[in-house]
């Protein structure tokens, strides 16, 4: 608020937990960082939903939001938010799964998954695990094959570096963070 005093507030709360048996088949490779939010040390977070086919191929992929690490003017933050999740979703439609052999998605046609994509420029703090950082969050886009309400899950409140149902888990809160 001022060089003193600053306000923080927790927007999101997830209580998830990682994919127990490894649904990616090998290590997914990561999206070129593009060269324009590079020179501008644009970095952020891609919040990735896809759909998996029994197959393991990626059958459509949503960027539903991106977090940014800078701040600039509206026009050059929704440009950076494009480029990122352009690149992260051209990268994701070439990963490949496991579909899962057992458990409750062995019988379904296709599996959703969470995939946070971090993009950090070489000279830039990298996110630690139970460490806070400072972000810009983007607007969040709908994802059409979901079937329950996104409200009850914060895509900004999981770590980068995992691969995550893409529904509900765990206990969940009772009344809204924001009130």
């Amino acid at each position: 608020q001022d060089g003193e005093n600053y306000q923080a507030r927790i927007s999101g709360a997830t209580f998830g937990r990682l994919q127990e048996e490894s649904l990616a088949r090998g290590k997914l490779r990561p999206p070129p960082y593009p060269k324009e939010t590079v020179y501008k040390r644009a970095g952020g977070t891609v919040y990735l939903v896809l759909r998996v086919a029994r197959d393991g191929s990626v059958q459509d992929v949503v960027a539903e939001q991106v977090n940014l690490r800078v701040i600039d003017n509206a026009r050059a933050m929704e440009s950076y938010r494009d480029m990122l999740s352009r690149a992260a979703v051209t990268t994701a439609r070439k990963w490949m799964f496991n579909f899962p052999t057992q458990g409750e998605d062995a019988d379904e046609q296709f599996i959703s998954l969470r995939v946070p994509v971090d993009f950090v420029a070489y000279d830039m703090p990298q996110e630690k695990v139970g460490e806070w950082y400072a972000y810009v969050p983007g607007p969040r886009q709908p994802v059409p094959w979901r079937n329950w309400d996104a409200a009850m899950h914060a895509p900004d409140a999981i770590a980068a570096g995992g691969v995550y149902p893409d529904r509900p888990t765990g206990p969940r809160l009772l009344t809204d963070l924001g009130g």
